[in-house]
């Protein structure tokens, strides 16, 4: 049971970690999203990280002319 308890317990302690770099992804994102003039109100986190992902992949959208 202890080895069942110590695994648990990495296992939660590595998901603690996750969320401030999600979080980092999903500001960077939409700070894209609003740099290209594109509303981000009222969008999820998938969303907004799935937007910013197609922005990238659009080669005329990514690299505007100038």
């Amino acid at each position: 049971m202890a080895l069942e308890t110590g695994r648990l317990k990495a296992h939660t302690d590595s998901m603690d970690k996750a969320p401030p770099k999600m979080a980092q992804l999903v500001a960077d994102a939409e700070t894209e999203l609003k740099r290209l003039g594109i509303d981000t109100k009222g969008k999820r986190s998938d969303q907004l990280l799935n937007m910013a992902r197609e922005q990238r992949n659009n080669p005329r959208a990514a690299r505007p002319k100038g």
